[in-house]
């Protein structure tokens, strides 16, 4: 029976290729978007959970009391606190610290690398995380100074095929013994370290000026975390002096499966991805689903009615209504498994767009587990449920009589869930474009209008050990290329906020931000002077400060104001237009920039990008000539505004992505129902045909009625995209106006492509003969 079931099954799809291939399209596009959101929010959730005892490990995180006030939490801790707490909190089974570096210059024979994942760490490490060892001694291996374990990668990457063991690297002028070789880390994890050297090497680790990064812990199974954190707090109090006020428990414990997803406001976790998206996304998936079924449903409905009378007969012939419903069922079954198998090969073929796409680090491992593709696996299982249940429950309905009687109007009365499942479709379309183009015209809005400088064709140089190159040579050699129009050093970047520190006034505490800086920063980063002038080489006692500043001070009269910066006092000769600082969630603070070479960390070049090439080629070159010892590392200003606004670009990628996925899918669904349309409606374009209706007036005839659904859907999405996007524009401190025309224009978008949609098989059927339409009265 089951093998008779699928043979018919198969003959069925092969003789309809029509149908089958718009299903199969459809259900393969839906899949396929679905499988990459799952993916993507499996490898999220899943952060740390490789780790053992990961439910009684933790992060410290605390607030610095340098003033009074609520301040943020950091996850950057000066080491000395670990002392205090291994004496006393005996619930603390095992701490260690770790000091990740953002560049690091690797020398190894005579080759010379910049490494971005390398880390100081306890030995203890090997004890709090899952690090398993492929080569050493996991209890030896960080224990010595001037030691460092690395990654099975890194191992072929500076060694090949040796044995590295016993071999000497130097890395930022350590010579480290390498004594251990670690298995990768995988890629949810954000501890992402790729060398990690004995923090042992440092002999001066309780001085808090010089040591600090991240520390964590491991409780016993029976410690309570609150009583823990009281515990730290009480053991640091009085005995920490650069911690907030004990009474607002400075010290916070953070579990590590938390870090990733719950870290929002937190300093010092740039990695961090901020849930609610997450829930967006998998709420877009969802979604998806449904509208890969609703499509489904909608076509099986407009092709019920040429296999209606088969049914009856069928029946009648002695089929039950079970048969007859396993066979749907079947047909569904084959279309959702092949349409499961192209969605798993085409995503796998896609991994670096859809990872890209995600900005997540999914690799084909991760996305080919049987954990992953079980996730698949039910997401099909739904969609079969789904979309084959409501067809088969009318033929188990339907009787065998109705299907073979001239008027058919019977057969459709169960079929009125048609048009809402259109609408619906059309309704979720119609929200993503919306969204989509608030949030086009919110990054707009944050990239350009409020952003205070030019982020475009800013070139960043940086290098390890910045304080030993000749950095004002360096500039006035780049200055001289033919492509480089402007050239500053400077502490930092504005999304870096330079130095910053908490100032309070009248009882309230706010960030300041410093920036040491050359003459030419204004000039390079596009930043407009409102007041007063620029800074001169003369002028070491003079500052510019920002609009915010003039605010939070009260001054009516900005130039010639004093300000006491590190023990001296500077005049105030400018203020500069305010420029965005760090993040988009808080307003802009207030910002001092002065003239000066301490903390300056990298060269920014405003260089034409027309032959960028060529242009990068020539800047290496000089830096090489220049620097040879010091390796040059380069990104560019607007990649770091991407990866502040790291989740909105996001957003808006995969709103661009999924409303054009919807709208698609929607769209499939309005070509089944046409199709029906003019199945049902044939004799009766005929007639009108002869009786004199022109081509014009029955394509209005068959269109009105898409046309009004497609409006229906837009009343519907309307509103909630509004009231959606104004939930989302509240975490911004600067945000657009939401303006008729966004929705007009999506209601335009959504319009339009329906009637082009129904226009090929409206005018084919206003075209058609009518003599053949009649021929079977």
């Amino acid at each position: 029976m089951l093998e008779h079931t699928f043979k018919t099954a198969i003959r069925y799809l092969w003789r309809n290729k029509v149908f089958s291939a718009i299903n199969l399209l459809g259900l393969v596009v839906g899949l396929v978007a679905s499988f990459g959101i799952t993916s993507y929010l499996y490898h999220e959730s899943t952060y740390d959970t490789q780790h053992p005892s990961g439910s009684q490990t933790y992060r410290l995180l605390s607030r610095h009391g340098f003033v009074k006030g609520d301040q943020p939490l950091s996850a950057n801790n000066f080491f000395p606190i670990v002392s205090f707490i291994q004496e006393r909190v005996p619930e603390v089974e095992v701490i260690t610290r770790i000091r990740k570096l953002p560049l690091a210059t690797v020398n190894i024979k005579e080759e010379t690398f910049v490494e971005k994942r390398f880390a100081w760490a306890d030995a203890s490490l090997l004890k709090l995380f899952d690090i398993p060892l492929m080569e050493g001694n996991a209890d030896q291996a960080l224990v010595n100074p001037n030691s460092v374990i690395i990654s099975e990668k890194d191992s072929k990457k500076f060694f090949g095929t040796e044995n590295p063991l016993g071999a000497v690297i130097k890395v930022d002028g350590h010579f480290l013994t390498v004594t251990g070789v670690f298995r990768d880390m995988p890629t949810n994890t954000h501890l992402k370290a790729g060398l990690i050297g004995s923090l042992n090497t440092f002999k001066d680790l309780d001085n808090p000026w010089s040591h600090s990064g991240f520390i964590y812990a491991r409780l016993n199974a029976h410690a309570d975390t609150a009583n823990v954190s009281a515990k730290i707090n009480a053991a640091l109090a009085g005995n920490v002096w650069w911690l907030a006020d004990a009474d607002i428990q400075p010290v916070q414990l953070q579990k590590i499966q938390d870090i990733h997803l719950h870290s929002t406001g937190i300093d010092a976790t740039p990695d961090a991805v901020n849930i609610k998206y997450l829930y967006i996304f998998g709420i877009i998936g969802l979604i998806l689903v449904f509208s890969t079924s609703f499509n489904y449903i909608s076509l099986s409905i407009a092709e019920f009615t040429v296999r209606s009378k088969d049914f009856g007969v069928r029946k009648i012939l002695g089929s039950g209504k079970r048969t007859i419903a396993m066979q749907l069922l079947m047909e569904c079954l084959l279309l959702c498994g092949l349409a499961a198998l192209l969605a798993i090969v085409i995503t796998a073929l896609l991994l670096p767009w859809v990872s890209n796409l995600l900005d997540s680090a999914i690799d084909s491992a991760f996305l080919l587990s049987m954990n992953n593709v079980a996730l698949l696996l039910i997401i099909v299982a739904f969609l079969l449920v789904l979309s084959a249940g409501y067809p088969a429950l009318l033929i188990l309905q339907s009787r065998p009589i109705s299907s073979l009687i001239k008027n058919t109007s019977a057969i459709w009365k169960p079929f009125f869930i048609r048009k809402p499942l259109m609408i619906i479709q059309f309704s979720i379309a119609t929200t993503l474009i919306i969204s989509l183009i608030i949030v086009q015209r919110q990054l707009d809005f944050l990239s350009s209008e409020r952003l205070g400088f030019e982020k475009e064709q800013i070139l960043i140089l940086k290098t390890p050990d910045f304080s030993k190159i000749d950095a004002p040579l360096m500039k006035t050699k780049l200055q001289q290329l033919s492509g480089i129009s402007s050239a500053t050093v400077a502490v930092g970047t504005p999304f870096e906020a330079g130095l910053s520190g908490i100032k309070e006034r009248n009882g309230k505490s706010y960030t300041e931000s410093f920036f040491w800086v050359d003459t030419d920063y204004i000039k390079t980063l596009g930043m407009t002077i409102v007041e007063g002038r620029d800074l001169s080489p003369s002028d070491s006692n003079k500052i510019i400060v920002n609009e915010t500043m003039v605010q939070i001070m009260g001054w009516e009269q900005a130039i010639g104001q004093i300000i006491n910066l590190f023990q001296k006092p500077m005049e105030v000769q400018g203020v500069v237009r305010d420029f965005q600082l760090n993040n988009t969630q808080t307003p802009i603070h207030p910002v001092v920039i002065g003239l000066g070479k301490k903390y300056t960390n990298n060269i920014l070049l405003r260089m034409e990008t027309k032959n960028l090439a060529q242009n990068l080629a020539k800047v290496a070159g000089v830096w090489q000539e220049t620097e040879p010892n010091h390796p040059m590392e380069y990104t560019f200003l607007d990649e770091r505004f991407n990866q502040l606004y790291q989740s909105e670009i996001q957003f808006k990628r995969l709103s661009r992505v999924f409303s054009g996925i919807a709208l698609f899918i929607a769209c499939l669904g309005l070509y089944g129902a046409i199709v029906h349309t003019v199945r049902q409606r044939t004799k009766e374009i005929g007639i009108r045909k002869v009786l004199g209706a022109s081509v014009t007036g029955i394509v209005q005839l068959l269109s009105k009625d898409f046309v009004k659904l497609v409006l229906t859907a837009i009343l519907i999405a309307s509103p909630i995209a509004w009231w959606a996007m104004n939930k989302w524009l509240e975490n911004f401190a600067y945000r657009i106006d939401i303006e008729w025309w966004m929705f007009a224009v999506a209601g335009l978008a959504a319009v339009g492509i329906s009637l082009l949609t129904v226009s090929f098989q409206t005018i084919k059927a206003a075209v058609a003969n009518p003599v053949e339409s009649l021929r079977s009265e």
